[in-house]
């Protein structure tokens, strides 16, 4: 946890330099089989979770609501209550998708890694 702060505030270490490389625990796992090196590294790691789950729970959102509509019996008024949460489950896949990409997009443009890091 020292190294890891020591690099989020750029702590000089005991040799008076501030360059302090990872990987912060030998042989941690880290999220998904991908070890904690850095602070990026745990973003990444949370971001693996973050955005399937969300995707995931958008898509359950429109079963649901789909249900909703199939079990309305023509009452006009639960129709439009489930298309209007079917029309906010898409809309969030798509900022979900959009958070995705642009994520990739600083990646491999404006830190020059690989574009793998999500």
């Amino acid at each position: 946890m020292n190294q890891l702060l020591a690099q989020l505030l750029k702590i000089p270490s005991s040799n008076g330099t501030t360059n302090i490389t990872g990987p912060l625990k030998e042989n941690s796992p880290g999220i998904l089989g991908r070890p904690f090196n850095s602070i990026p590294d745990i973003i990444t790691g949370l971001l693996l979770i973050v955005f399937p789950l969300a995707t995931g729970m958008a898509l359950v959102y429109i079963v649901i609501a789909s249900f909703q509509i199939m079990f309305s019996g023509g009452n006009s008024d639960k129709v439009a209550s489930a298309r209007g949460k079917i029309t906010t489950a898409i809309v969030g896949v798509i900022v979900i998708s959009l958070a995705w990409f642009l994520t990739w997009l600083v990646d491999r443009f404006f830190l020059g890694t690989s574009g793998t890091v999500v």
